[in-house]
């Protein structure tokens, strides 16, 4: 599963992927077309047919991954505070249902 949040253009956003394989559970961050890791999780996740929570919490900089209730990942990057989101898969199929988006504002 792939989830892309912080989008600003096609050079600039943050990329999270999440699969069966344990070491390819990453968080980057592409700016200017330059891809860097930010956080990994050498966890396996997806590894069943199952559905699963995965919650993405934004507070300024901090981004922590939760992965069915628990923090699988967690960076401080402020490169983008805003930006859009798109959920998808990378070489495999995934089936999305009650996507939720909220937000709030210390301002």
């Amino acid at each position: 599963m792939v989830v892309v949040f912080g989008y600003q253009n096609s050079q600039n956003y943050y990329y999270l992927k999440l699969c069966q394989y344990a070491p390819e559970n990453k968080l980057y961050r592409i700016r200017n077309g330059n891809t860097v890791l930010l956080a990994s999780a050498n966890q396996t996740t997806l590894d069943d047919n199952n559905y699963h929570v995965i919650c993405i919490s934004r507070q300024g900089g901090q981004t922590k991954v939760y992965f069915d209730g628990y923090l699988l990942m967690n960076d401080y990057d402020s490169n983008f505070l805003s930006g859009k989101i798109a959920l998808g898969a990378y070489k495999s199929k995934v089936y999305i249902d009650n996507v939720a988006i909220n937000c709030s504002s210390t301002e």
